[in-house]
Order: structure tokens, then C-alpha cells, then sequence
């Protein structure tokens, strides 16, 4: 899978120097939780790992508390993938007994 197009700017020059860092610890302190994992139904509980911008900082969003939300790392793929439109991977789902779940 491509990665976005940065157009050559460094981490800190598109949005993610301190102020991204400091919300990421923010959000794992306050929210804790995977955010789409708790709107799926039935909810999981899946501890949040990426501090994603609901709008793409490429696509003109801002880094305002607003913008953020705390995502699994499973979630965080799925929506990387939407948002650059690539198909999206999904991983099978594993039973108890070893076999993929249909």
C-alpha cells in the first residue's frame, strides 16, 4: 500500500510535531477506548492505540480536539484504507477451535 503524498514536508511541517503527540496522550488518558469499536454492534472493547483526524489533515482537516478521535490499530487500518481509497484488508476472524470464522 502507497503512503500519502506529503509533497516532501517533514512530520512536524504537515501537523504532527508536540501538539498531535500531546493530544495522542491526551485522548489515551481521557477516552481510553477504541471509538469505532464501541459503535459497532454489538460494541468491543479494544484498548485505543492511533490518534487519527476524522478528516485528513491531506484533505483539510484541522488539529482541533474536534477532529480527533482514538482508534485500535485494526481500526486505524481500516480507515487509512477507506480514506486513501484502497480496498480494505480485513484479517479472518479466528475461532476457538483455530479456524477461520465465516
Amino acid at each position: 500500500m502507497s503512503g500519502w503524498d506529503h509533497g516532501g514536508k517533514t512530520r512536524q511541517q504537515r501537523g504532527y510535531g508536540r501538539d498531535h503527540d500531546r493530544m495522542r496522550v491526551h485522548l489515551m488518558r481521557t477516552v481510553i477506548l477504541c471509538e469505532e469499536c464501541r459503535r459497532k454492534s454489538p460494541p468491543r472493547v479494544t484498548a485505543g492505540q492511533v490518534a487519527d483526524h476524522i478528516v485528513p489533515l491531506a484533505k483539510g482537516g484541522t488539529g482541533d480536539r474536534s477532529n480527533y478521535q482514538l482508534l485500535c490499530r485494526d481500526c486505524a487500518a481500516e480507515k487509512d484504507a477507506k480514506d486513501r481509497g484502497k480496498p480494505i484488508k480485513r484479517k479472518p476472524t479466528i475461532g476457538l477451535d483455530g479456524w477461520p470464522v465465516e
